[in-house]
């Protein structure tokens, strides 16, 4: 495909329709990768413990959603307000160099 196809595709859409996507994979990402590497860091750093599994993992992050811990609301939006951040950076970034 073309640049000028994809360009004339991504300029009918809505501006909130191109957010979308990554804000998904972000949300998809925190909510289901994040906890499995937390687990897989945790247990090869300090080794496995009584108790302690990738289902109990999940159990605490997805279940402090809902009891509003701010460290499970962390990790699950942190990819996705790392990538604000990111396209925030690029915006000022690209903002500096034209003036």
């Amino acid at each position: 495909m073309s640049d000028f196809v994809y360009n004339r595709h991504l300029m009918s859409t809505s501006a909130w329709k191109k957010r979308t996507l990554p804000v998904a994979i972000g949300l998809a990402v925190g909510a289901i990768v994040m906890p499995a590497l937390i687990y897989a860091c945790g247990a090869l750093v300090l080794g496995t413990y009584e108790g302690g599994s990738l289902g109990r993992t999940y159990q605490v992050v997805l279940g402090g959603l809902v009891h509003g811990s701010i460290p499970s609301w962390i990790v699950v939006l942190g990819p996705c307000l790392l990538w604000q951040l990111g396209c925030l950076l690029r915006s000022w970034w690209r903002a500096s160099a034209r003036a």
